[in-house]
């Protein structure tokens, strides 16, 4: 109808602006009505599903109701923030790595060397097989 109006100019006409808000005013309302009773379904459906104890599908229809998934909104689940010991932000791949093998190497109870220094350790080694 749009596309018509369109085509011959007549969409500027009074009468045909009044009946197009007419149109656009039942339009929105159905749609509204549309909306709040495919929203109640799934509320039902969530109740029943609870019920019993159908967790998959209650968590299908929470992420559902949630917005738009990740893939089709463009942001995907943000990285963790990493900070320093200082407690500033880590901005860099490098510093990124720095950080995690001083962690490791508190948890694994080692000590951070260079390859250098790892190398020379093995040195006395490599005869042994």
């Amino acid at each position: 109808m749009l596309d018509d109006g369109r085509a011959q100019g007549c969409l500027q006409d009074a009468d045909i602006k009044h009946e197009l808000r007419g149109l656009e005013k039942l339009v929105r309302e159905r749609a509204q009505e549309d909306q709040s009773l495919f929203y109640a379904h799934l509320v039902d459906q969530l109740a029943q599903d609870g019920a019993l104890h159908d967790f998959r599908s209650v968590y299908q229809l929470l992420s559902r109701l949630g917005g738009r998934p990740r893939h089709k909104s463009g942001s995907g689940r943000p990285l963790p923030l990493l900070k320093d010991p200082t407690g500033k932000p880590i901005t860099s791949f490098l510093q990124q790595q720095r950080l995690w093998l001083r962690q490791f190497a508190e948890v694994e109870g080692a000590l951070p060397m260079t390859r250098e220094a790892l190398r020379g350790s093995h040195a006395g080694l490599r005869g042994i097989a």
